[in-house]
């Protein structure tokens, strides 16, 4: 039998990325804006040796309705894949910097950042905010967001997940907003941030965490009654 082919898709305002378990990385500009069906074939189309089943995890950003990653996974059914997950952004980016027992991680995008705190087992809607860019105050919106996720938490778990702040995304978007500005007003907050410079880091998360879901696993998320988060 084939060996399975697992993927990870970073789905962003600028195209997708695609990093497959083969090591095959591959950019697509400019799909964001199509149909589900026609960049989920677009991605599967840049890559080589499909001979068996495809397992592939979508990070999508935190903002993204229910409906449309519901849309993704049944798109993903009518296309090449076996199996289709849909992740948030920041969870794939903690995978991909192997810190998802623990930190805060933020995505930046033109159309928004996503910003989550990622520890062991599945986090609640609570500990993920979006952040819409307001022209002069974005790195500033970015490290309130952090803030607020984090006050909730017992002062031992704040200090552990500040100390562990990792920043990626969208490298024109970050260069506008200025990566200083974003290091310096997350640092003023108490924060310790690391800026990614692999511009493919979250899709790799998201091919881990293909690569890490069981059989049992993929025939639950494929089922008609099943729920994506």
């Amino acid at each position: 039998m084939p060996e399975a082919l697992h993927v990870g898709i970073e789905l962003a305002s600028a195209g997708i990325r695609v990093v497959a378990s083969t090591g095959q990385r591959v950019t697509i500009s400019g799909t964001r804006a199509q149909d589900p069906a026609e960049w989920l074939e677009l991605a599967l189309y840049g890559l080589a040796g499909l001979n068996g089943p495809v397992y592939a995890t979508v990070a999508v950003p935190v903002a993204m309705p229910i409906s449309e990653r519901e849309l993704i996974v049944r798109c993903g059914r009518s296309a090449r894949f076996e199996g289709v997950f849909v992740c948030s952004s920041p969870h794939a980016l903690a995978r991909g910097v192997e810190r998802h027992e623990g930190c805060v991680a933020i995505v930046v995008d033109p159309q928004s950042a996503s910003v989550a705190l990622v520890r062991q087992g599945a986090s609640s809607g609570l500990d993920q905010d979006s952040v819409r860019p307001i022209a002069g105050r974005e790195a500033r919106e970015i490290a309130i967001a952090v803030r607020c996720l984090v006050k909730p938490h017992p002062r031992e778990t704040a200090w552990k997940l500040m100390r562990n702040v990792v920043v990626a995304g969208d490298d024109v978007e970050l260069d506008r907003i200025g990566r200083h500005a974003v290091v310096r007003e997350l640092e003023s907050i108490g924060a310790s941030p690391w800026l990614a410079t692999d511009p493919f880091l979250v899709a790799a998360g998201a091919e881990r965490l293909a690569f890490e879901i069981d059989q049992d696993t993929w025939r639950r998320l494929t089922s008609p009654s099943s729920r994506r988060s």
